[in-house]
């Protein structure tokens, strides 16, 4: 129990971290271009464009997957548009089903983003480190110089720039929209309770061995995207911070709208 306790305190730090860092360089993007364009709307179409190949795949994950749970579509668009003064990049109209097939739907876009991130982090720049988070015979020390060797490898790759671009991209629009977040509250209640169960004293003979594994899994690999994602977005805002410093100085102002 002692060890699922440090692997779900982990994975909501990374949840956290990943949430937060993601809407601070959002609001970091848009304020730069809104000092550079002077335009709410320019601003938020440039966002778009920078994020266009994420919210391709990220439409494309609810499409495929409602078709996958013969949940009806209808329209896929990836034109920005303004919907109650909130910037939509992209949307599929997918009909109402029951809790867990929504769910599933507004969930696509984060585990098809996590595997896309997952498999460019390992097979394109070799990243290893994150699953070592909880190995015994792993130090801190050991893990700074890894992570420091392989950052220095990274460098090497073929096209690292194009890539590390199309993680920054996927990485940030795997993040749920506001209509995937209501349908993961339709199932947020079982999953919770099944959550709950699971590490605090029903497992062994009372949970099957696979199911055990297969959450587990499942939270490596959302851990592992979590991290990449930090690892990105941390050099883009600050990239974006000292512009916003720049444009803000000539411009004499340093805030979006």
């Amino acid at each position: 129990m002692n060890g699922l306790l440090a692997f779900g305190l982990v994975f909501l730090l990374m949840l956290f971290l990943f949430l937060a860092l993601d809407r601070a360089t959002t609001r970091a993007i848009l304020t730069f271009f809104y000092l550079l364009t002077n335009s709410e709307r320019a601003a938020y179409y440039l966002y778009a464009l920078v994020l266009l190949p994420g919210t391709l795949l990220h439409e494309t994950s609810h499409w495929f997957m409602a078709k996958l749970m013969r949940v009806p579509t209808s329209g896929f668009s990836l034109i920005p548009r303004f919907e109650n003064g909130q910037l939509v990049m992209g949307h599929v109209l997918v009909r109402k089903s029951d809790p867990i097939r929504s769910a599933l739907v507004g969930l696509a876009p984060l585990f098809v983003g996590t595997v896309v991130v997952v498999t460019i982090a390992t097979r394109i720049f070799g990243m290893t480190w994150p699953f070592l988070f909880f190995e015994e015979t792993i130090t801190w020390r050991d893990m700074l110089a890894l992570f420091w060797q392989e950052v220095h490898r990274i460098q090497s790759v073929p096209d690292a720039p194009l890539w590390f671009y199309i993680l920054f991209s996927v990485s940030n629009a795997m993040v749920p929209s506001e209509s995937d977040r209501v349908e993961w509250r339709r199932a947020f209640f079982w999953v919770a309770l099944f959550t709950f169960l699971l590490i605090f004293g029903l497992r062994g003979p009372n949970v099957p061995a696979f199911l055990l594994w297969l959450l587990v899994s499942l939270g490596w690999y959302l851990i592992f995207a979590f991290s990449i994602t930090i690892l990105v977005d941390v050099p883009i805002l600050l990239l974006f911070n000292i512009g916003i410093l720049i444009v803000g100085g000539l411009r004499g102002r340093f805030s979006f709208s």
